[in-house]
């Protein structure tokens, strides 16, 4: 295989690795974490890390017990899939007061990406305030204790593939807004994006406008 197709596939691997970490954390619109810069950023720095990591291992000419053909498929899928394991890890670690310093490749890369995760978050949480302050201009009207009654099941119906570890975490986390002590306005918001994460923009808007009469507050 020649060596700039493998170098391709590996990168291919390594931005499909990232791709997917941006997918589990930014699971209400992952689409837009990509349009950003740093999301781009993020997904460029694992594809280089990949490729570092297949000149590491054939420069140490680790075959992983192969032979043939074998070994150059082999090198592509652990340096595509497995730079985490080899970059992301410490050499050692020294102790620093009272926190452990992991001190090797991982120290630089872990704070390039968290530092690029952190863009993404920021720039998306803007879009958050942006959506949840559309959706609530009249919440006041809005009955917290029907809104919280109402809106998780109704939502919860119309996904189909939710996992019950999805379920359990909303319930846990709509449990924690109901006993808040803050406004009625606050808990409404804090329950839309709670439902936002969870299930996504475009479903809950549809949910809060379809149950809007149900859980308007009684004059």
């Amino acid at each position: 295989m020649a060596q700039f197709t493998g170098g391709l596939i590996v990168m291919i691997f390594g931005a499909l690795v990232a791709t997917g970490e941006l997918v589990s954390r930014y699971r209400d619109q992952p689409s837009n974490a990509f349009k950003l810069a740093p999301g781009r950023f993020y997904i460029g720095v694992n594809a280089v890390e990949s490729i570092g990591a297949l000149v590491m291992v054939r420069g140490y000419g680790w075959t992983f017990g192969q032979s043939g053909g074998a070994v150059q498929i082999t090198q592509i899928l652990v340096a595509g899939f497995g730079s985490i394991a080899l970059f992301r890890s410490s050499l050692f670690t020294v102790r620093v007061g009272s926190t452990d310093v992991g001190i090797g490749p991982s120290a630089v890369l872990d704070s390039i990406l968290a530092a690029a995760d952190r863009a993404i978050d920021r720039q998306l949480a803007v879009e958050r305030s942006e959506w949840v302050i559309e959706l609530t201009k009249d919440a006041t009207r809005i009955d917290p204790v029907k809104a919280i009654a109402q809106l998780p099941p109704y939502c919860l119906a119309l996904m189909q593939n939710l996992s019950s570890a999805d379920q359990d975490t909303l319930g846990k986390d709509v449990a924690v807004i109901a006993t808040q002590n803050i406004s009625p306005s606050e808990k409404v918001s804090l329950l839309l994006l709670s439902l936002r994460d969870m299930i996504g923009p475009d479903v809950v808007k549809q949910a809060f406008e379809a149950l809007r009469p149900e859980i308007q507050a009684t004059p």
